[in-house]
């Protein structure tokens, strides 16, 4: 089969070019200049002329189980399969009660077997890609459930209610009839998902029960007032009207689930929020990250540490005589109205693309992403990619901004930061030239923190070729960013380890990035049930460590890659850093 035709069943992938609709890499280049780095270009004789006719033949094995085992997550995951443009899932939610959550575990130990057993030493470059790629997400996924989130995490479930709701509105493989179908159809499913929340959640946290009383709240908020607002103008029939009654239905639902919350949950809520040194290491190291958590501590410690010197060294060069703590506080003190936070953004995304279009170290998609406000009611750092329909061809991405932000002060810099991080060169460009290669399980099951992390790498590398001049401000907010991100990760990491408790996880963190304690704890209990949260802060020095490796790396031809040449090979391999790194850089023979 050839490696354009991997399809999930019932989708088709984006057709996209990489620079303002021009023609994008040709294939067998990206795919000669992968097999040679990896020394897989395999010298013999010419393959003998096509048959006149067609023969079928059966689909290959590696292949089949690869599109065998996207199918069936998502299948069982209907919510994500949304998220990701899958069509045919829009009106289901997932079983989430406790047989339906636990009956799923053999299956998924039979897909890593079978994973598992195959050599890939017979197979080709981009088949184990794939596989890994599914190994990595059947190990996760089987981690997760030995967590038990529906007994353990309220947000589980709070998460889910807006989730189930959230990729429908307004999406563009629906009429709107449909997407008012599709919304009263989840919405009437409501009743049942709560009704296993209240069954399965035993003793949580507190920390989430609160927090999923604020999630709930919010959605509540949601669909009283802005959800039928969107659909106000929508002709006076069958599936508007079965919408306004399931609406009405899911609120009166919501509302007294969040009565279950505060006065029969919470009160009881004494569990166990850190998951333990064993968890920790187990998710480090299948999510790739390092061998353990041990190990990726001391790596976070050592960035923690070098890009703290940084910003200070960059805000001493900008206060001159002053302390750096001083420019920086005078940088935060410049806030951005609210109502320049949309025009500054838009301004920037064509500043960066006539930049990167001058000097063509990056492939530019031809497609611009949508810049809207994020709805109040929803908790969001101050920009953020919505990727939903990524697998669609009618993908739309949406850069949404929040004028009241999450974590740090809304200024200039920290919003266009932001909206280099998420859009170009960030996450936008990443997903848009990602589709390239053609392989749906690689856009549908990527890493933790591998797309916020090419984000991070791609900012620094954009200052460092010169886009304007390497402003300081600028700068400063890149680093910041990064550094925010980085002391949440060692946060969640060292909590979870037993190390810190919450309160010193908050003094630390609000000491090495300057942030107020106040604002630090908001950064560190967010997510804080996933001790991976920041994982793109560490993703981010992969990604710098796998372009360095290319760039010191020559062809077996000729000489090293260029830039551009060895961005364009990261960016087409479609998948985590980590992996990238073991196909692409294999290590000197001896």
């Amino acid at each position: 089969m050839a490696i354009t035709d991997i399809r999930l069943p019932g989708t088709a992938l984006p057709e996209r070019s990489p620079r303002n609709g021009g023609p994008a890499l040709p294939l067998s280049l990206t795919l000669l200049l992968l097999a040679t780095l990896t020394g897989c270009v395999r010298v013999g004789p010419p393959p003998p002329p096509a048959a006149p006719v067609p023969v079928p033949v059966e689909q290959d094995p590696v292949e089949g189980l690869v599109e065998g085992f996207l199918g069936f997550h998502l299948y069982f995951n209907p919510v994500q399969a949304t998220r990701l443009g899958a069509p045919g899932y829009e009106e289901r939610l997932p079983d989430v009660s406790v047989d339906g959550m636990t009956s799923r575990i053999p299956a998924y130990r039979e897909w890593l077997s079978r994973v598992e057993a195959i050599d890939v030493r017979g197979v080709g470059l981009d088949q184990e890609m794939d596989l890994r790629v599914v190994q990595r997400a059947v190990r996760l996924a089987l981690i997760e459930a030995e967590m038990e989130p529906w007994r353990r995490n309220p947000l589980f479930h709070a998460r889910l209610i807006r989730e189930a709701l959230e990729p429908l509105v307004g999406n563009p493989d629906l009429s709107e009839d449909d997407q008012l179908v599709a919304l009263a159809s989840r919405q009437r499913q409501f009743s049942t998902v709560l009704a296993e929340a209240r069954s399965s959640l035993s003793a949580p946290p507190r920390l989430l029960v609160e927090q999923a009383i604020g999630e709930i709240e919010g959605t509540v908020t949601w669909l009283r007032r802005d959800l039928p607002s969107r659909y106000a103008g929508a002709p006076e029939a069958q599936p508007k009207w079965g919408f306004e009654r399931s609406n009405a239905a899911a609120i009166s639902e919501l509302e007294s689930f969040l009565v279950f919350l505060r006065e029969e949950l919470l009160p009881g809520a004494n569990g166990e929020l850190a998951l333990g040194a064993a968890v920790v290491d187990l998710l480090v190291s299948v999510a790739g990250l390092a061998p353990d958590g041990a190990t990726l501590l001391e790596q976070v410690e050592q960035e923690v540490t070098r890009l703290g010197r940084w910003v200070d060294a960059e805000a001493g060069r900008l206060g001159g005589s002053g302390p750096p703590s001083a420019a920086l506080d005078r940088l935060d003190a410049q806030r951005l109205p609210g109502d320049s936070v949309l025009p500054v953004a838009r301004h920037l995304s064509l500043e960066v693309r006539e930049f990167l279009d001058r000097r063509s170290i990056l492939p530019l998609p031809a497609g611009e992403a949508e810049v809207r406000p994020v709805p109040l009611t929803r908790p969001a750092e101050a920009v953020r990619l919505d990727h939903a329909g990524r697998l669609s061809p009618r993908w739309h991405p949406v850069l949404f901004l929040d004028p009241l932000g999450a974590g740090r002060p809304v200024t200039r810099e920290t919003v266009e930061a932001g909206v280099l991080r998420e859009g170009l060169p960030g996450r936008l460009l990443l997903l848009e030239t990602s589709a390239w290669v053609g392989r749906p399980v690689r856009l549908a099951l990527p890493a933790p923190g591998e797309e916020a992390g090419w984000g991070l790498h791609a900012v620094g590398l954009l200052l460092d070729q010169g886009f304007r001049g390497g402003e300081p401000v600028l700068r400063i907010a890149q680093l910041r960013d990064r550094l925010r991100i980085l002391a949440r990760l060692r946060a969640g990491l060292r909590f979870h380890r037993g190390e810190w408790t919450l309160d010193q996880a908050v003094h630390e963190t609000a000491r090495s990035t300057r942030l107020s304690e106040d604002v630090a704890r908001r950064l560190v209990s967010w997510n804080l049930h996933d001790p991976l949260e920041g994982a793109a802060g560490i993703q981010a020095l992969r990604y710098e460590e796998l372009r360095n490796g290319l760039l010191d790396r020559p062809l077996q031809a000729g000489g090293p890659l260029s830039l551009d040449t060895a961005l364009t090979v990261i960016l087409a391999a479609g998948l985590s850093p980590d992996l990238a790194r073991d196909l692409l850089l294999p290590p000197p023979p001896s």
